[in-house]
C-alpha cells in the first residue's frame, strides 16, 4: 500500500489550521458565557435558598411566639455598603450575615422588648455582632451601625469590612 505525498495537502493546511483556530476561539468564548451564566444561577439559588430557610425558621418562631405582643419573635440583619464594588462580594456578605442572625435570634428571640430601652443591652448588642468572621479563608469584621425594635422584629444593621491587623 502506497502512503500519498505530502505536498498535495500543503495547499489545505493554512485552511485546516485556521478551521483549528476557530474551533478553540469559538470553545473558549462559548466557555465564558457558560461561565457567566452558571455563576449567575448559582449566586441567585444561594439567595432564595437563604430566603427560603429564613422564611422557614420566622414560620417557627412566629407559630411558638404568637399569642405573646410584647417579646422579639423575629430578628432581621442587614448590611449596609460604604461603596458598591468594596470587598467583600454579596455572597460572603449574606453569609456573614445570616451567622449575625443566628447568634442574635439564640440570644434574642423571646426577650422582652423594654430591655431594649437600656443603655446596657444596645452595648450587649454590640458585643454580640462586632466580631471576625473566616469566610472563604479571609477574615472580616462587623461592625454594627444601628438596631431598632419595630413592634416584634429586631432589625440589626451591620457593616462588614475585611479584617485589617493593627
Amino acid at each position: 500500500m502506497r502512503v500519498p505525498s505530502f505536498e498535495r495537502f500543503v495547499a489545505w493546511l493554512p485552511g485546516f489550521g485556521l478551521f483549528v483556530a476557530g474551533m478553540i476561539v469559538g470553545s473558549a468564548a462559548f466557555m465564558s458565557v457558560h461561565q457567566r451564566n452558571f455563576n449567575a444561577l448559582v449566586d441567585k439559588a444561594v439567595k432564595l435558598q437563604n430566603e427560603n430557610e429564613q422564611l422557614k425558621s420566622d414560620i417557627d418562631d412566629l407559630n411558638k411566639l404568637k399569642n405573646m405582643q410584647s417579646i422579639v419573635k423575629k430578628v432581621t440583619v442587614r448590611t449596609e455598603r460604604a461603596a458598591e464594588n468594596e470587598d467583600p462580594d454579596p455572597l460572603t456578605e449574606n453569609e456573614i450575615a445570616g451567622n449575625v442572625q443566628r447568634e442574635l435570634k439564640t440570644i434574642y428571640v423571646g426577650q422582652q422588648i423594654a430591655e431594649f430601652l437600656e443603655p446596657q443591652e444596645a452595648r450587649e448588642v454590640a458585643g454580640v455582632v462586632e466580631k471576625r468572621w473566616r469566610i472563604k479563608d479571609r477574615d472580616y469584621e462587623t461592625e454594627l451601625v444601628s438596631f431598632a425594635v419595630v413592634q416584634t422584629e429586631l432589625i440589626v444593621f451591620i457593616r462588614v469590612r475585611p479584617f485589617v491587623a493593627h
